[in-house]
């Protein structure tokens, strides 16, 4: 009886540990997400735009991509296909085009589920929301240059399928 309940016991404990990193993980994931998304909104400034610089908590795209793209766990894959819905472009843009095709099928079979419409949508709101935050107005913010063009997505996918499926990769010197 006694080694059942320590079994028990082990398996609540063992459960209580795997949510804890997980939520740890998520945590990990949604600051490097934050920091990411700061860095583009504050470089899609209007003209005459200014941010209090002691609101901007953290800003770094190629950290915070970097941090979702080199992990390998499931919520990491799905962080890195929700990076879609934003304009990446120049070497942040290559580097995200790299560590999707190093993931292959994984994140691009979520890719292909994402609906681009309600992708462009939610970066909208996430931006009038961040904006806010940051003590901008909406308008402050060239949303165009922050949030994905629908249209855009879906050749990048459709780009990225036929890459994935020629098994093409980045040089790692590359990135």
């Amino acid at each position: 009886m006694r080694p059942l309940i320590a079994a028990a016991l082990l398996g609540m404990v063992s459960s209580l540990a795997t949510a804890q990193i997980d939520t740890r993980e998520q945590r990990l994931i949604d600051h490097a997400r934050y920091c990411l998304v700061n860095d583009i909104i504050i470089g899609s400034l209007n003209a005459g735009a200014r941010v209090d610089q002691a609101r901007i908590s953290c800003r770094a795209a190629e950290l915070g991509l970097a941090f979702i793209g080199e992990k390998s766990s499931q919520p990491s894959i799905e962080a890195l296909a929700g990076l879609r819905r934003y304009v990446l472009d120049g070497a942040l843009g290559e580097s995200y085009s790299c560590y999707v095709l190093s993931r292959g099928d994984k994140v691009l079979n979520l890719l292909k589920k994402l609906n681009p419409q309600k992708e462009h949508e939610a970066c909208e709101t996430e931006v009038t929301r961040r904006a806010a935050e940051l003590g901008l107005n909406a308008k402050d913010v060239n949303i165009g240059s922050v949030c994905a063009a629908p249209g855009d997505v879906s050749s990048w996918v459709k780009d990225m399928s036929a890459a994935v499926a020629a098994h093409r990769q980045c040089n790692p010197q590359d990135w």
